[in-house]
């Protein structure tokens, strides 16, 4: 099979250009609203591109030959082209041809143009007709749901029953405190310390709860560092007391 009556090679290089930065919400769209219509491979083969610029940047990536894509994304050559016409005819990619000034060798430049926005996609009837075709009417509205429907949950209309989060102990119960001793200037002390004082901060924000009719003397003991004088204060006496 020729490709495109050999206008493109797989040593034939490319470029990509991201002309406006990557959001997380167009990851979204993409995956809801247009893989339907595109299909595995041609999602892979557009987010591949995608991340030829760091993300939330607006760029133009380094040099690079088509083959590589190939092994990127262990797909074949026709595949690939076949991937790119698609993505060009439903509009998330514009594709020109420039050829060097003396060799005449080509290079081809890839700009990725991000995923409509759902009320932009739904206003057109093109891609509405291929969605429902794709994922039939069902699940069309599903998705019509999920980005304009009004939400059917309100706070105000119950009242709190109780919490239900689990704590540490109740779900890691075969976990005993001795497993968890931290022996001072040990190998595994030496894992856990943070690199600095910020990670501390961040640890603080999410800590580890355990219940209190449950209290393990000896698992607190072990989440309890050595370098701190706890054994002074449980005492004997203590234990009985918490217990």
């Amino acid at each position: 099979m020729s490709y495109l009556l050999n206008e493109i090679t797989p040593q034939d290089a490319y470029v990509v250009r991201v002309i406006e930065p990557i959001q997380m919400n167009h990851f979204s769209n993409l995956i809801d609203l247009y893989t339907p219509i595109l299909g595995a491979n041609t999602t892979s083969f557009y987010m591949v591109l995608m991340n030829h610029v760091p993300f939330g940047q607006v760029d133009v990536s380094k040099m690079n030959l088509h083959r590589t894509l190939m092994g990127q994304l262990n797909l074949s050559f026709p595949i690939i082209i076949k991937s790119r016409k698609i993505l060009e005819a439903i509009g998330l990619l514009k594709s020109i041809r420039f050829k060097h000034r003396e060799s005449e060798e080509p290079i081809y430049e890839y700009t990725v143009i991000p995923p409509l926005k759902p009320n932009q996609f739904f206003q057109s009837d093109i891609l509405s007709v291929l969605l429902i075709n794709r994922v039939g009417k069902t699940n069309f509205l599903l998705l019509k749901d999920k980005y304009f429907a009004e939400k059917n949950w309100t706070e105000d209309m119950y009242i709190k029953d109780k919490e239900i989060t689990k704590s540490f102990d109740e779900v890691f119960d075969t976990l005993l405190g001795s497993e968890l001793k931290i022996t001072p200037h040990s190998e595994l002390h030496q894992l856990i310390q943070p690199y600095d004082k910020e990670k501390l901060t961040e640890a603080s924000n999410h800590p580890i709860h355990l219940k209190h009719q449950l209290l393990d003397i000896d698992f607190i003991k072990g989440m309890v560092s050595e370098l701190l004088p706890l054994h002074k204060q449980l005492d004997q006496k203590m234990v009985d007391l918490l217990q």
